[in-house]
């Protein structure tokens, strides 16, 4: 190790994994940024930034079961998910789906999660308890979405401009809904009886009755429309305008939209959280999230994220216990350089205070294989390289920084 007060550069939370265990019971909201190939993590109840999930090779879309403890991220650009725990570095699994996957929803109780394969146009089934794809259905593609009871999962074909409907238990699908252009993403209302579908390029959304799929409404919203999320009493749905730079509020009693909310920096995703009864949006354009006071219709605070926020989930509602000790890392590290490695690769920590630090050098499956440094180390900055051995086969390593319990984890690649 040798420390190193010349050196600049832009230090960032936003490739570590840091968790604290006291801090989970909170409802945590999750916002994908494509770009740093990082997830932020925000505490709902005071819109503070508590951690980050990292790296992600441009995330697409996330979702988390209930309870926390599990999520799934997608990767258009591979057709692929993984599986991961939040607070365990090393549990992940990662899945081949289809071409384009992209959208994600979990089943209320956790067990599946349904992956929507847009350039495909098939719905890969995910079975979380043996992190494994068990099923592909045909059919759908764009936007997916489920009933409240878990039995049947809606899924909007852009190509065809229908909704499919499957019943999760068969696979069994029935084309729901048709003459729906441009049908992109879409979602369920909490008592099942609604399904709102954006379409993007028509600058509108339709409401559909949830028992035949009849059009109950097409109303216009702002310039191209792309996420929609349902209040928790089922009167109001929230329509992300990433062209107008807006948030449309819509009055399901009248069908009509009863408010726009200015959010700046292109609002792509939104998620409406009911336990503090807040929306927050992905805005990928200014690099942030918008909390939204669903209370008073307004803006409540703008959140600092990652580069080129593309969605936005949230888990954790389960909770009654919650903590208020946050997380609060104690260092900040710079990326590996060079990486992928040729033969070695540096990376930078600037410490707060004195720690006592544990870095090691992972194989995919956990197996470490070196270990760089364990002992303590004083505030400052210092500078720690990897040589890896020649023998080594090609392939993704970890290294992974400990200090009680916060974690980091930088991920290199060895050709």
């Amino acid at each position: 190790m040798t420390q190193n007060s010349t050196f600049q550069s832009v230090y960032t939370a936003a490739f570590l994994i840091f968790f604290c265990l006291s801090a989970f019971g909170q409802t945590k909201v999750y916002v994908a940024n494509q770009l740093t190939n990082d997830i932020t993590i925000i505490n709902a109840d005071n819109n503070a930034v508590v951690g980050t999930l990292a790296p992600f090779n441009m995330p697409s879309n996330l979702a988390f079961t209930p309870d926390g403890a599990k999520g799934v991220i997608t990767f258009a650009g591979s057709g692929t998910a993984s599986i991961i725990d939040p607070t365990d570095p090393f549990n992940f699994t990662n899945l081949t789906c289809g071409a384009g996957a992209s959208d994600v929803v979990v089943s209320p109780d956790g067990t599946k999660a349904y992956v929507g394969n847009a350039n495909a146009g098939t719905v890969s089934v995910l079975d979380l308890t043996s992190d494994a794809v068990v099923s592909t259905w045909m059919g759908g593609g764009n936007g997916v979405a489920i009933s409240p009871d878990g039995s049947t999962l809606y899924s909007s074909n852009k190509i065809t401009g229908t909704v499919v409907s499957f019943n999760t238990a068969s696979g069994v699908s029935t084309t729901f809904a048709t003459g729906i252009t441009n049908a992109e993403r879409l979602a369920v209302s909490h008592d099942g009886e609604r399904i709102c579908v954006v379409q993007n390029l028509n600058n509108q959304v339709t409401i559909l009755d949830a028992s035949d799929g009849s059009i109950e409404a097409i109303i216009p919203v702002g310039v191209f429309p792309t996420s929609v999320s349902f209040t928790a009493d089922n009167n109001r749905a929230l329509v992300t305008n990433t062209a107008g730079n807006s948030v449309s509020v819509i009055d399901l009693d009248a069908f009509s939209v009863e408010s726009t909310i200015p959010v700046s920096g292109s609002p792509i995703d939104i998620a409406v959280v009911p336990s503090v009864n807040k929306a927050f949006t992905a805005n990928n354009g200014a690099g942030t999230s918008t909390a939204i006071d669903l209370g008073s219709l307004s803006v409540q605070q703008s959140i600092t994220c990652g580069t080129f926020p593309i969605a936005v989930s949230f888990a954790g509602e389960g909770f009654t216990a919650v903590d208020d000790r946050l997380v609060n890392s104690k260092w900040q590290i710079s990326r590996p350089y060079p990486n992928p490695v040729a033969s070695q690769t540096t990376f930078n920590m600037v410490l707060e205070e004195k720690l006592n630090l544990k870095i090691g050098v992972y194989n995919s499956t956990g197996q470490l294989i070196e270990n760089i440094y364990e002992g303590n180390a004083a505030a400052g900055t210092h500078q720690f390289t990897w040589i890896p051995n020649s023998r080594l086969p090609a392939g993704m390593y970890n290294i992974i920084v400990k200090s009680g319990e916060q974690f980091a984890l930088l991920q290199v690649l060895k050709p």
